[in-house]
């Protein structure tokens, strides 16, 4: 199995293709499901064959499906929930602009919440 970025790259060229989840499933024997894992969870592990199939049945190289993974971000994977997985996969889809705001909400909201358990055993 590999690891690397599909997510982006399988959506563009799937709709290049006039293709929705469900008939690129269909080409390639596989669920919609699966389809749309591949397209939104950064992290995801994925046979090199299934690499070839989805090129295949795209029309398209098979780096124009895939890319490896970041050095930077590859140690982050391991461990993480699917929940994490998800909220990582939408953080890092996120313009580079926006990701500050983010951060600055999530710090003000583990601020309140340790607060708020401050108080419970107080």
């Amino acid at each position: 199995m590999t690891r690397g970025k599909i997510y982006g790259k399988l959506r563009e060229a799937r709709h290049r293709a006039c293709l929705n989840q469900q008939e690129l499933a269909q080409k390639i024997g596989t669920s919609v499901s699966f389809i749309s894992r591949l397209e939104n969870d950064p992290f995801i592990r994925i046979d090199p064959e299934m690499i070839r199939r989805l090129a295949e049945a795209l029309e398209v190289t098979e780096e124009e499906v895939w890319e490896e993974p970041s050095e930077t971000i590859a140690p982050y994977c391991e461990g993480l929930s699917v929940g994490e997985r998800e909220f990582l996969g939408a953080y890092l889809r996120l313009n580079h602009r926006s990701r500050p705001r983010l951060i600055q909400i999530l710090k003000e909201i583990d601020r309140i919440e340790a607060k708020k358990r401050g108080k419970k055993r107080g």
